[in-house]
């Protein structure tokens, strides 16, 4: 059975999550979908102000000898932090095409980083 971990920004998109896609998700096979917030501290959950708290969080799942579970995010883009290669994705037309960048990039910065990128 595949597990689906998200990473969300807040409050709001974690219960989104619990609410919407678990439901979604169980109707299509997967029975595990649990969302984290972003740790933005020892003690700090939630906001995603800071992209190296986002990424963290990320490496720590991925990182896992385990290999039965995705990992996902949902944060808004609007007033994004600063992430990696931003003037790939800044240069492209529309919206969309600057969100599919921006995951690209993003993929590519932590794979770079924990070494076999599970997908």
């Amino acid at each position: 059975m595949k597990r689906l971990y998200i990473i969300v920004e807040g409050q709001t998109e974690q219960e989104f999550v619990n609410s919407l896609i678990a439901p979604y998700m169980q109707q299509h096979g997967v029975f595990s979908v649990t969302p984290l917030l972003i740790r933005t501290s020892k003690t700090g959950r939630g906001g995603f102000v800071n992209y190296e708290h986002l990424k963290n969080d990320a490496k720590k799942l991925l990182s896992s000898e385990k290999s039965d579970f995705v990992v996902s995010t949902f944060v808004d883009f609007f007033r994004i932090p600063e992430v990696p290669q931003k003037e790939r994705w800044e240069k492209k037309a529309t919206h969309i095409e600057q969100v599919e960048e921006m995951e690209q990039c993003i993929a590519e910065d932590i794979n770079n980083c924990i070494g076999d990128w599970h997908q």
